[in-house]
């Protein structure tokens, strides 16, 4: 699955130097850039490093730390937690001692904001981050450690080993004379005696028996295998029949980011760039105070990555290259399994000093595992770059280079100069051994090549790990469902949100060829991807990903030009060979005058083979208006106009739900059942009938949960039960539900058979999500949903 909407972030810094770096450029010449090394070369000048190197420099700091401001900080967190009245406070409070943290000038502002964070997130349920943020508050020399060690003496219930060295620290720090001490370390001396009487798992011991079971599971028999031919390629084939919701495969990225987006992550960043857990509660890097991680533990293990990173973090660089940033994690993560290649070259005369030839001689060597992508993982970390570097870059065409894809050279090339200028990789790198293969300008082509070669692969393999963000902090959940006190639900809709949360590099997914009706359907938890069979898939049946355009989401013409410019092949699959094109059926509509169908004008994709990337878009209404070719009636809907415009004007004062829903309705009419207009509209009037819930009564009840109904059956016909759209729409059914069993309509007393058969079809659902959203959505069912839950 590609991710063209991030390869090239509009109208960044970034791009802005690269147009005016090419207007300063003599005329490119590419025509015999048959390779990465000499593309590459084509931009290889002193003026063109001298300006990135400007651009780099000029980039500001993204932060500013400050012991004041943090302290400042900590000091209202510390006045909302004093409130200890309400959940939301604790929340609150947490929120604001991570902010604390992020802006910390040293380890005391440091030490403070974690052990402050703790208490909040003990008493919110949080015990394996407060436990790691009591152990982060020790490390930073906390000035009250006998305070940490009490918390953590209450933290450790569940492991006997962990309460013994707790309590013998919190009697190390007691206050001499002091009774209050006196009566705590008595108190966790006497559990500490009690717990030794019993018999049960520690915690460290029950991790360690799940990784036994998840080394069980891998061990599966593999149900693929990899073929190849002309006119195919390589592709994927069932090794045996593989039925249908049958697990195929597991597989772990080589390399992911996270996906910056300004938006989503206002604060501080909630997913974890080592293990991929999303919704966490911040680890910070001590450094740039913007990469993430769930844990101390995460961020020591990522350290050999992050180190080469930080300062373009610091710089916000990442958030300038889009997709390039991927491209950089993949030579950090893969660059030291050539470094036993490399020695062996320096022993070769006939590549010394020859980046082009040293360059060809490592994707050479790759290619002894072009055909094994699904055999046995070697020990060899070099095999599992390899399986990247053969991948192909679609940079070429015809061994041309696209000179729509300079950019991305351009962007290759900063990213060498600020590996060389702004961190140690070459120091650490080149060993004596290694350092003389190239001068200082062939190090840098070779590297820049890679870069290239990695930027050309994500074009077309990068994949997008989703998951479901909590919009705690970034939306009006919080105030919704906490800040209001609603002990009664109805913000599910707004407090879960699914994100493109990582893009990552999964080289066995790559092998897969497209298919607009693809026969499998990807899970995530973390970072692992299961794949599952859609279908029921024959023996030797070939296994179809989809690249992104899907026939039930785009026109045949749309698919056939997105496919054609960003992949360059015609799709013949199933779909794409049939006459009839459902998708144009279903999103039409019908003349009002003559009974007529109307047809929305395909998408148009340039493809112009140049530098220049714009959306085309005037915003005129004529866009959106279609003429009935019989009656020659211009279709113009006043009735959605209308919609549209009670929405903007709605309030709890003014709202009435059955003047709205009346108007929706006359505005769908003619629409298709799977028009996603019609479907952003339900979306839009459930949204405004939960969010204003005092309209909702037992006369009208009927109108919201039809819609939710309606809705459900929508995003289960487009894109299948297991599925994230399918899950965001039962969010909204489970939130009128919620409102409903609050107002009285719904009761235990009622026939709630259709409910009930929904609910239990949701759950099934849920089964994609990872265990803490899975957790959120069982918890929300089971505290605002108990009438319709059948034990």
């Amino acid at each position: 699955m590609s991710l063209p909407e991030q390869t090239r972030n509009i109208g960044s810094k970034w791009d802005i130097v690269i147009k005016q770096m090419k207007k300063n450029q003599k005329k490119l010449s590419i025509k015999n850039s048959s390779n990465e090394i000499r593309v590459v070369q084509t931009i290889y000048e002193t003026k063109i490093k001298k300006f990135i190197s400007c651009f780099l420099d000029d980039l500001t700091p993204a932060l500013k730390k400050s012991s004041q401001l943090s302290e400042e900080i900590r000091s209202e967190g510390n006045k909302i937690y004093k409130r200890n009245d309400q959940n939301v406070n604790l929340f609150e409070s947490a929120f604001l001692y991570t902010l604390a943290l992020k802006c910390s000038e040293n380890d005391s502002d440091l030490s403070f904001a974690h052990g402050n964070r703790a208490a909040a997130l003990m008493r919110l349920g949080f015990n394996k981050v407060a436990r790691n943020d009591c152990e982060e508050a020790i490390k930073l020399n906390h000035p009250d450690p006998f305070k940490i060690y009490e918390r953590m003496c209450s933290l450790s219930n569940g492991c006997i080993k962990d309460m013994r060295k707790n309590v013998a620290e919190l009697e190390k720090y007691a206050k001499k004379g002091s009774k209050q001490s006196k009566e705590i370390l008595q108190k966790y001396k006497t559990r500490l005696k009690a717990m030794e009487k019993e018999t049960y798992v520690d915690d460290e011991e029950q991790e360690e028996l799940n990784k036994l079971t998840l080394d069980d599971q891998s061990k599966d028999e593999l149900k693929v295998k990899q073929m190849n031919s002309e006119s195919l390629g390589r592709y994927v084939v069932a090794h045996k029949e593989i039925k249908t919701d049958e697990i195929i495969y597991n597989e772990i990225p080589f390399a992911f980011v996270p996906v910056h987006n300004y938006g989503v992550k206002k604060y501080f960043n909630t997913d974890c760039e080592n293990c991929a857990l999303v919704n966490v509660w911040p680890f910070l890097c001590l450094e740039c105070r913007h990469s993430t991680y769930c844990s101390s533990q995460c961020r020591d293990e990522h350290f050999k990555i992050h180190k080469y990173e930080c300062e373009g973090y610091k710089k916000n660089l990442f958030f300038e290259i889009g997709i390039a940033h991927l491209s950089l994690r993949v030579l950090l993560v893969g660059f030291p399994s050539l470094i036993s290649k490399l020695e062996l070259f320096a022993d070769q005369e006939k590549l010394k000093k020859d980046p082009e030839k040293i360059f060809e001689q490592l994707i050479d060597l790759s290619s002894e595992f072009y055909h094994d992508y699904f055999g046995e993982n070697s020990s060899s970390e070099f095999q599992e770059y390899a399986r990247v570097l053969c991948l192909q870059p679609n940079l070429f065409r015809d061994n041309t280079f696209l000179m729509r894809n300079m950019p991305y050279v351009y962007t290759a090339y900063m990213l060498t100069i600020y590996l060389r200028e702004c961190t140690t990789f070459f120091q650490d790198f080149l060993s004596s051994k290694i350092k003389d293969l190239l001068d200082d300008s062939g190090w840098d082509l070779l590297i820049s090549a890679l870069i290239l070669r990695h930027i050309g692969q994500l074009v077309s393999n990068g994949h997008a790990i989703v998951d479901f963000r909590q919009n705690v902090f970034t939306t009006d959940a919080l105030k919704l469902m906490l800040l209001k006190n609603q002990p009664n639900g109805g913000g599910l809709h707004l407090l879960l949100k699914s994100q493109r949360v990582f893009t990552g590099i999964f080289p066995r997914i790559s092998m897969l060829n497209h298919s607009c009706e693809p026969n499998i359907r990807n899970v995530f938890e973390g970072r692992m991807l299961t794949i599952f069979a859609a279908s029921d898939i024959p023996e030797n049946g070939e296994i179809f990903n989809c690249y992104g355009p899907h026939w039930k989401l785009m026109s045949f013409q749309e698919r056939q030009d997105t496919l054609k410019l960003q992949y360059n092949f015609e799709c013949k699959c199933t779909k794409c060979l049939q006459t009839n094109d459902e998708y144009r059926f279903n999103n039409s509509i019908l003349c009002r005058k003559c009974n007529r169908r109307l047809f929305y004008p395909d998408k148009k994709l340039s493809s112009d083979d140049n530098d220049d990337y714009s959306d085309e878009d005037d915003g005129s209404d004529e866009n959106f208006r279609l003429r009935c070719d019989d009656c020659r009636k211009v279709h113009d809907n006043v009735h959605m106009k209308k919609f549209f415009s009670l929405l903007a004007q709605q309030s709890d004062s003014n709202f009435t739900m059955n003047q709205l829903y009346t108007t929706y309705l006359s505005a769908i009419f003619g629409m298709g059942s799977l028009d996603e207009i019609r479907y952003h509209m339900t979306e839009m009037m459930l949204h405004t009938l939960i969010t204003n819930r005092n309209s909702i009564n037992m006369q009208n009840a009927n109108i919201p949960l039809t819609l939710s109904f309606e809705l459900l059956n929508v995003k289960e016909n487009l894109y299948g039960p297991y599925s994230v759209e399918f899950l965001e729409a039962g969010f909204f059914f489970l939130d009128v539900v919620s409102i409903l069993i609050d107002k009285g309509v719904i009761t235990e007393r009622n026939n709630n058979q259709l409910i009930e058969q929904t609910l239990k079809k949701f759950l099934v659902s849920t089964e994609i999500c990872s265990s803490n959203i899975k957790a959120i959505i069982r918890n929300y069912i089971s505290r605002y949903c108990y009438v319709c839950v059948n034990e």
